[in-house]
């Protein structure tokens, strides 16, 4: 499906220079269009890796907190209304208090999202007839497979709120989250090559390039909510299994607007043969771990702050014009 995509928007973007090509040996000033294939491979990382806390308030429960007898302070322990009641226990016993409800929107991620991975990508392209310093190409980037796990994922002081006894709980932590990450990302790009005289051997022809195109991120996600905090909440409540205690495997993606600045250079092996080594910066939508259950109902842990990603790429590979 996706080398569909790519080879469709290729058909479109690269029409025109089949009728004008030109395919006569190369002069002093060629003045024919030329098809071209490229594969080109590299690193990839992300910057501005900060997450949000996607959750807000998840649950109306009120929650009970254990506190020491001798000092009435908390000894750390809380437990939402529903476990106690699974637990065998309607109404909280002696050194147990309420302590009114809890915003899970108040816990911040514990990890930035950090990604150094493998990335390729592959391209049909065109030099324009009579502006041979322009290339057009269409293009599919595969940023490869990355990780991103945390324990916990989410954690931080919260306040209760709703009831008499209403308290600072400190380092509270939910989540052991592990995830998947790829992205693919197809783009229609413009190059433009500085360089006097004929494309071919040992030319060195610095470029510049923008695209804009269409991005998809790929997050499997498992999670479990090793403290037990959640359950009974509305967010254990639509996503867990039972059968397991963990939330349901979840996959989904982030789709949307892509657009990239290039640079680098191409040297001339031959006539037809170009190395390429250069840098691109890629925007893209931003990153969402999310959950999901057998009925279709999603709900967002974490996501990248702001509403786009941002990649950057160091990429060499070879060209050949025909």
């Amino acid at each position: 499906m996706k080398l569909t995509k790519f080879l469709m928007l290729a058909a479109i973007g690269l029409a025109p220079l089949g009728a004008n090509a030109n395919w006569t040996a190369l002069t002093d000033r060629d003045d024919g269009g030329r098809f071209y294939i490229a594969a080109r491979g590299g690193l990839a990382m992300n910057f501005g890796g900060r997450l949000n806390n996607s959750l807000g308030g998840m649950t109306s429960i009120p929650f009970y907190a254990e506190f020491d007898p001798s000092t009435g302070l908390s000894t750390g322990y809380v437990v939402n209304e529903e476990l106690w009641i699974q637990m065998g226990s309607p109404t909280p016993t002696e050194g147990w208090a309420p302590i009114g409800v809890i915003n899970f929107g108040d816990l911040k991620p514990q990890k930035d999202l950090e990604i150094r991975t493998w990335t390729t990508n592959f391209a049909i392209g065109g030099v324009l007839p009579n502006a041979n310093n322009i290339r057009i190409e269409a293009s599919w980037d595969r940023i490869s497979e990355s990780s991103y796990n945390s324990t916990p994922l989410l954690g931080g002081d919260v306040v209760t709120v709703g009831a008499p006894a209403s308290m600072l709980l400190p380092d509270l932590d939910v989540i052991s989250m592990s995830s998947k990450l790829s992205t693919d990302i197809y783009m229609a790009m413009i190059y433009f090559d500085f360089f006097e005289g004929a494309r071919g051997p040992g030319q060195l022809m610095p470029y510049i390039g923008l695209g804009i195109g269409y991005a998809s991120t790929d997050a499997i996600v498992s999670a479990f909510d090793y403290s037990g905090v959640l359950d009974g909440t509305v967010l254990g409540l639509a996503f867990e299994d039972t059968a397991t205690g963990a939330f349901f495997l979840s996959e989904t993606q982030s789709n949307g607007f892509a657009a990239a600045a290039a640079a680098g250079f191409s040297y001339g092996l031959n006539r037809f043969a170009f190395l390429e080594l250069g840098a691109k910066v890629t925007l893209a939508p931003k990153t969402q771990f999310k959950l999901s259950n057998p009925l279709g109902m999603e709900q967002a842990l974490v996501e990248t702050r702001g509403a786009y990603s941002l990649y950057g790429s160091i990429l060499a590979g070879l060209r050949f014009e025909f």
